[in-house]
């Protein structure tokens, strides 16, 4: 089935199908992509209003709503670790106080108390230690301008 190129029209047949399975009906074409990434969709939803398109296995089609109906949490997380990866090398002070730090569990204050890591890279190796943990506390760093930076030490 082609999903991005296949659309169905909102006053079409199709479009009425599926607007009965739909919390807001459809208001305009959209393609089938589009409308496999709302909750309410299946695959199957899909297939029942585009009977000329080959079936495919369960497998196969479970694999492809997936990867669409969770695409943006995905690019987000990557885009997540990508900004945690360019800060690795950034320096956390050695006299913070994590408690300070909102939004931290007690957990991850305590286990970052305990090992006292002095970069963003060694936090993120303790376990326990989630990447939302570390955006938190390079949130905070920015925020209060505590950060220390190698070229910072070396102009003294």
């Amino acid at each position: 089935m082609r999903l991005r190129t296949t659309y169905v029209r909102s006053n079409s047949n199709a479009g009425r199908v599926l607007s009965s399975k739909l919390i807001s009906p459809l208001t305009r074409d959209y393609s089938l992509e589009e409308l496999l990434k709302r909750p309410e969709l299946k695959y199957a939803d899909l297939t029942e209003i585009n009977k000329h398109d080959p079936s495919v296995e369960d497998s196969v089609s479970a694999q492809v709503t997936i990867q669409l109906k969770y695409a943006g949490y995905i690019d987000r997380q990557k885009k997540d670790v990508d900004r945690l990866q360019r800060h690795e090398t950034m320096e956390i002070p050695s006299d913070l106080d994590f408690s300070s730090v909102e939004g931290l569990s007690n957990e991850v204050q305590q286990k970052l108390t305990e090992m006292k890591p002095t970069n963003f890279a060694r936090a993120g190796r303790i376990p326990g230690v989630t990447p939302a943990a570390l955006s938190l506390l390079l949130v905070y760093l920015k925020k209060r301008d505590l950060r220390k930076t190698p070229s910072a030490s070396a102009r003294g």
